[in-house]
């Protein structure tokens, strides 16, 4: 996995093929500052991540969580996305800026270790006229950052 070798320097080949995939993830860090910080993933969230080699962070859609044993038995959680992209558009009413999920990237598994915010920037579906009341159109892969929503102290 290419994963591997970016994020770990890992440069064997793998020993282990099986994995296992999860729903949700949850796990705590301990900030610079001494407070830990607990963070819940799960598939189909919308989270803010920092990829190998980049200065600026980018907005990835959770496809799976997986866990891979490497060759020295630890545990490895990666996760697979679909990217966003910044259409540089913005909504007439709200003006809050569009995105579109890229189906078809090829860098999309990286460690869970890359993201950077769980759930602080909500994405809501960018309803077109095929939506209804009832559903959504799923063929519709626009997203509306909203840039209203906050956290009460």
């Amino acid at each position: 996995m290419k994963a591997y070798s970016l994020y770990y320097l890992f440069e064997q080949a793998l020993l282990e093929t099986r994995v296992h995939f999860y729903e949700n993830v949850s796990y705590t860090t301990l900030k610079p500052d001494g407070d830990y910080h607990n963070v819940k993933l799960k598939v189909g969230e919308i989270v803010e991540i920092l990829r190998f080699g980049e200065s600026e962070p980018t907005f990835g859609k959770i496809i799976s969580i997986v866990e891979h044993s490497w060759n020295d038995n630890q545990e490895y959680v990666f996760l697979c996305f679909d990217w966003l992209e910044n259409l540089n558009e913005r909504n007439s009413l709200l003006d809050c800026p569009i995105y579109r999920i890229q189906h078809n990237s090829l860098d999309w598994v990286h460690p869970i270790s890359t993201v950077l915010h769980s759930s602080s920037i909500p994405f809501i579906h960018y309803c077109n006229s095929n939506c209804s009341f009832q559903q959504h159109d799923t063929t519709n892969s626009e997203h509306i950052r909203n840039d209203f929503f906050f956290v009460a102290i």
